[in-house]
């Protein structure tokens, strides 16, 4: 454990406080015993292993770290301790784009296939700009087959790796916000190529280098759990279980790793400029606002989100990766600076320490800000929504389902409500597209209607970890409910699975005729429309463990890429169309000829028609042929 703090004279803190409205030295004081007493119960109740603090609160500033960087080894975490940023790294890149920008070799609003070669991208409507990749509006489909690398000698040059997995487009930039990690992965590209430096090299010299953050890297080596300067990252279950960490071939969508010591700094340089990185013009833009997606919504800074806590306005950029969880925070008006990560991956204790922390620090302003709500059917907007940050064209389609999903209902009041952050919350309108959280006031919904008048779009800041994210999603159809697919399509799945006693039953009768003359003398099942069925059966069966079950098994093996065994199972799920198409041509030629008993023909239709369901479902989630 570490603990620094550093500080100008009391008496000028007090001017300063006095007369630029920030926080006095009592307060500073007060917020340094809080993050004490908050990471210490965090310790107590097991919700991380360890972590790291940096603090900066007008001249004064604070470091410490707490707990465990290595559960195994008992190693204590110091303030050089490195921890995985995850997308708190995409400051750097955003602020290496600024840089180029100042040095008028990037505009911001030029289409930036200019800046590429060897590959462009080519999206519906207007082209990407620079702009539209660091507001998370450029409109790319998400990925995460391919992302990771299994180690740093696997990584690919960035270029080399784009042209190969860059996304496509689903919609034309400027529409929405959809967070992309590829979009950043192309702006960091872009530096490399207008630089002609790689780009872990331009923000070694241009960021780290000159704001003297010494610890900070991309650097990951294979064997980091071993080494004393590298935190491990844990899942929290009834113990710390630790992770894996692995490199990204994306590095500039956030593969920093940096510790509280080196990010004080950082904070310094955001809440008082010194030139070293930016100019003033575009140390605003970067925290000024670019795009939202509606006046009563936080958006994006070129590279960070806005917040609204409390009645404060800060911007905020958070990170998640394996076995890690960082946030960096600034209320420039407030001249107040945060940097926080844990070594672990639930968010627990960053929720707790959010809803202790700030309040206590802005006291005025908690549980204010509701406006008067109207009168409203709420019905049309009630159901399951999901996020539109996923791969729309590949199998990944069907995962992010489940993992970006939004499901409102109805109270008895008459609200929307939705379970979030292990509380319901509760939604008023307050006019007849838009929706006030009742305990927290700055949180909204707001909905879009398409030209029919049906409810096509909600827009939100979604609570992640404390802080929050823009997110704009979409409603989900019936047929695509996650409730129907897990409680009812496997009901289609049981039913064709039935078809494996078809041609047992058939021999049994067959063995029964041998022993008793006559028994069963008429056609029960015909033998020649086993052959169609049980091939569908067959290719249904092999699918379904060669590609959903591995897929839901192994699914930490595609972050490196398509397993062989997926991909050879998809390249034969062509043949289950055709195979279908067979049964339903026998399926009419068995209601044309009369064969068989009346009860197998509805049984063998009802199959049939099961078994046109599943390929349509296949379809419909990209799971004929190989879409990855």
């Amino acid at each position: 454990m570490q603990y620094i703090v550093s500080r100008r004279p009391a008496l000028l803190t007090a001017f300063l406080a006095m007369y630029l409205g920030a926080f006095s030295q009592s307060d500073f004081q007060t917020a340094v015993r809080k993050c004490d007493s908050l990471f210490q119960q965090g310790l107590n109740e097991k919700l991380i292993p360890g972590g790291t603090v940096a603090l900066v609160i007008g001249d004064s500033s604070y470091i410490k770290s707490f707990g465990l960087k290595q559960v195994e080894r008992n190693q204590a975490a110091d303030t050089t301790t490195l921890f995985q940023l995850g997308s708190v790294g995409k400051l750097f890149t955003a602020i290496a784009v600024l840089q180029l920008v100042d040095e008028g070799k990037l505009d911001l609003l030029a289409d930036v296939n200019q800046y590429l070669d060897g590959f462009a991208v080519d999206p519906p409507g207007r082209p990407i700009t620079l702009t539209d990749l660091l507001t998370h509006t450029a409109g790319f489909n998400d990925r995460l087959i391919g992302y990771l690398a299994r180690s740093e000698k696997e990584i690919q040059p960035l270029g080399d790796h784009l042209k190969a997995l860059m996304p496509s487009s689903f919609q034309s930039p400027g529409t929405e916000i959809n967070y992309s990690n590829y979009g950043y992965a192309l702006a960091g590209h872009i530096v490399e190529r207008v630089s002609g430096m790689s780009f872990t090299a331009y923000v070694q010299k241009n960021i780290f280098d000159r704001l003297g953050m010494r610890h900070t890297t991309y650097f990951l080596p294979d064997d980091y759990p071993q080494l004393e300067a590298y935190a491990t990252g844990y899942r929290t279950r009834d113990t710390f279980e630790a992770v894996a960490c692995y490199p990204r071939h994306a590095t500039p969508a956030g593969s920093a790793l940096s510790c509280a010591s080196d990010m004080r700094k950082l904070l310094i340089e955001f809440l008082k400029p010194t030139g070293r990185l930016l100019n003033p013009t575009s140390f605003e833009r970067l925290k000024q606002q670019h795009f939202t997606s509606h006046p009563d919504l936080m958006g994006y800074t070129l590279g960070m989100e806005e917040q609204f806590l409390y009645g404060a306005k800060g911007l905020a950029k958070g990170g998640a990766f394996t076995g890690f969880l960082s946030e960096f925070i600034v209320f420039p008006d407030q001249n107040l600076g945060l940097f926080i990560s844990t070594n672990t991956q639930t968010d627990n204790f960053l929720e707790m320490f959010r809803s202790a922390f700030f309040p206590h620090l802005f006291p005025g302003h908690a549980g204010g800000g509701l406006r008067q709500p109207m009168t409203l059917d709420v019905r049309e907007f009630a159901g399951v929504y999901r996020s539109e940050r996923y791969n729309h064209t590949s199998v990944e389609d069907l995962l992010a389902l489940y993992q970006g999903k939004l499901e409102l209902k109805i109270s008895e009041q008459g609200d929307l409500v939705t379970y979030q952050n292990g509380d319901w919350r509760h939604y008023r309108p307050v006019d007849s597209l838009t929706f006030q959280n009742q305990s927290a006031p700055e949180q909204y919904l707001v909905f879009q209607r398409d030209e029919s008048g049906s409810i096509a779009r909600l827009y939100t800041n979604i609570n992640l970890a404390g802080f929050y994210l823009p997110v704009s999603l979409t409603p989900v159809a019936w047929y695509d409910d996650p409730v129907l697919i897990n409680e009812y399509y496997v009901l289609v799945l049981v039913f064709i699975l039935t078809f494996l006693f078809v041609p047992l039953y058939r021999l049994w009768v067959l063995i029964r005729r041998r022993k008793i003359e006559g028994y069963a003398s008429q056609v029960l099942v015909p033998q020649a429309y086993l052959l169609p069925g049980l091939l569908v059966l067959t290719l249904i069966m092999v699918h379904f463990f060669g590609g959903f079950m591995y897929l839901a098994r192994n699914i930490n093996d595609f972050y490196f890429g398509v397993p062989d065994v997926f991909r050879l199972v998809q390249e034969w799920s062509y043949l289950l169309p055709v195979a279908v198409s067979l049964m339903v041509i026998a399926t009419v030629r068995l209601w044309q000829t009369r064969r068989g008993i009346l009860s197998f023909r509805i049984y063998y239709s009802v199959v049939c028609a099961c078994a046109i369901i599943h390929v349509l479902f296949l379809y419909r989630w990209h799971f004929i042929g190989l879409h990855t």
